[in-house]
């Protein structure tokens, strides 16, 4: 059995107190096939002064390449209460499942793990409108699969314990990652910029822990993207003086670009949430990359997709569970 603690949906009210929030970017991305220097600096203390000269190349549809039973529409879900469906991508657009919507699988499909450090395979079943049933939302669709603890992984939780981190299953039968998806190492740029982002947040620190980062090119055009998550927090009762940011930098872009926060002031008080990247994975299968969620607050647990629209980092589908 899979160690989780019971945590519940809460993207509506913990993380703005709950909800995600994102910052414009300005971007500057590369047409053609020449090699493109591109210097980014940023406007918070400590500046990333040098860039890596990338080359911009021709980005193709990604083809479905492995055998198993998948489905036309690839659904994407979770393994929390039984089973809880997030959306999948119909051709043209994200669809948010809800408690009405049918699920475009009858069970028996196969299920890809995007999950960092995995490449398990599953087998999901039929649809069922019990995910989540014990508290609040009741009736979330949703499908049970044959190993469910293989979308799970435990890490440390910055405080000397562990918590548990979802990634999600998606019944696509192209490859979830395109390009690597790496470990990275923090360094004192990545730490003054989270500095920066926290004062603007009105929050006041001199230090920062860096306690994720993940590296990956995620729409092709050779520019390495930077995903990292600063924190200090305890989950539990109301709290203050506490944070959990996650932000990325590229060189293509200005400054850094906040995905989700939750940032709690010494003179504010509220319930902390813990965020972690989960995934970086090709959930629709036109070859770029989305980010997966995993996000934790007192009796709270969600997962939320999130896709780079060129500005910004955009929620498309989520879904959680708790009171």
């Amino acid at each position: 059995m899979r160690a989780r603690t019971v945590f519940a949906f809460c993207l509506a009210t913990l993380l703005a107190g709950c909800g995600p929030a994102s910052e414009e970017a300005t971007v500057t991305t590369s047409t053609s096939t020449t090699t493109t220097t591109a210097p980014t600096t940023t406007t918070v203390p400590t500046t990333i002064t040098t860039a890596p000269t990338t080359t911009t190349t021709a980005l193709t549809t990604t083809t479905r390449q492995l055998q198993g039973n998948w489905a036309g529409q690839p659904l994407v879900a979770y393994d929390d209460w039984g089973g809880i469906a997030l959306g999948w991508w119909d051709g043209s657009d994200w669809v948010q499942v809800d408690a009405d919507t049918t699920l475009p699988v009858t069970g028996g499909e196969d299920y890809q793990v995007a999950l960092l450090g995995s490449e398990a395979v599953l087998e999901g079943g039929s649809p069922e409108n019990d995910g989540c049933d014990v508290v609040f939302p009741e009736g979330l669709p949703g499908v049970q699969f044959d190993d469910g603890n293989a979308l799970y992984t435990i890490v440390d939780d910055g405080t000397g314990g562990e918590r548990s981190v979802s990634g999600v299953a998606v019944s696509a039968g192209w490859s979830l990652t395109p390009r690597p998806v790496m470990a990275g190492e923090s360094h004192p740029d990545l730490e003054a910029l989270a500095i920066g982002l926290l004062e603007e947040r009105d929050f006041e620190t001199n230090t920062v822990e860096i306690i994720q980062v993940v590296d990956a090119d995620l729409d092709g055009d050779g520019a390495i993207e930077t995903f990292l998550v600063a924190e200090d927090t305890e989950l539990g009762n109301e709290g203050s003086g506490v944070y959990s940011i996650l932000f990325a930098v590229s060189p293509f872009w200005d400054e850094p670009v906040i995905i989700a926060e939750s940032v709690i002031p010494e003179d504010e008080t509220g319930f902390p949430a813990s965020l972690r990247v989960s995934a970086i994975a090709d959930l629709s299968g036109d070859g770029k990359m989305e980010i997966v969620v995993d996000g934790l607050a007192w009796e709270s647990s969600w997962v939320t997709v999130y896709e780079w629209s060129g500005t910004s980092f955009e929620d498309r589908i989520g879904a959680g569970c708790g009171v």
